[in-house]
C-alpha cells in the first residue's frame, strides 16, 4: 500500500531524524482538496494558480448566494481537475447559508460554505467523498 505525507507537514520530525507522519491515498486527497479550497489564488509562491479564486469575492456583499455558490463550484472543479489528478468523475456541490457564530462574546450571523466533493480514485475506482465547511466574511449585521 502506497503511503503519502500527512498534511500539514511537521518538520520537527524531520529535524529530529524521525519518520514524517504518513496517511493513505484517501486522506491525502482529502488534505489536498481542503488545502485547495482554503488557499487564495496567488498565495502559493511555487504556483500562483494553486488555490481557489472564489476568495477574491469573499467580502462582496452585492454577490447573491446563487452566484457565489456557482463561482465556488466552478473554481473548485477547475482547481481539483488541475491539481488533484488522483480523482476522476469529480462533482462538487456547495451550500452557502447564514450561520450564527460568536465573536468576543457576541453572536453574529456569518456566511458558511459547506462543500461536498464526490468522485472516484483513479487507481482503484473506489468511491471518494469529501465534506468540509468554513465561514467566509464579512459579519452580517442585518
Amino acid at each position: 500500500m502506497q503511503q503519502y505525507l500527512k498534511l500539514p507537514i511537521r518538520f520537527h520530525h524531520f529535524f529530529e531524524k524521525r519518520k514524517l507522519p504518513v496517511c493513505n491515498i484517501y486522506n491525502s486527497i482529502s488534505y489536498n482538496i481542503h488545502l485547495l479550497a482554503t488557499t487564495i489564488s496567488g498565495e502559493n509562491l511555487q504556483d500562483s494558480a494553486y488555490g481557489s479564486p472564489f476568495w477574491d469575492d469573499e467580502f462582496d456583499i452585492q454577490l447573491s448566494s446563487d452566484k457565489r455558490t456557482n463561482n465556488i463550484i466552478r473554481d473548485l472543479e477547475k482547481s481539483i481537475a488541475r491539481f488533484e489528478k488522483r480523482l476522476t468523475e469529480v462533482s462538487v456541490s456547495v451550500v452557502v447559508k447564514q450561520a450564527e457564530t460568536t465573536f468576543i462574546s457576541q453572536k453574529h450571523l456569518k456566511r458558511r460554505i459547506e462543500i461536498n466533493v464526490y468522485g472516484k480514485i483513479v487507481r482503484s475506482l473506489e468511491p471518494f467523498s469529501f465534506v468540509s465547511g468554513f465561514f467566509i466574511g464579512p459579519y452580517l449585521f442585518d
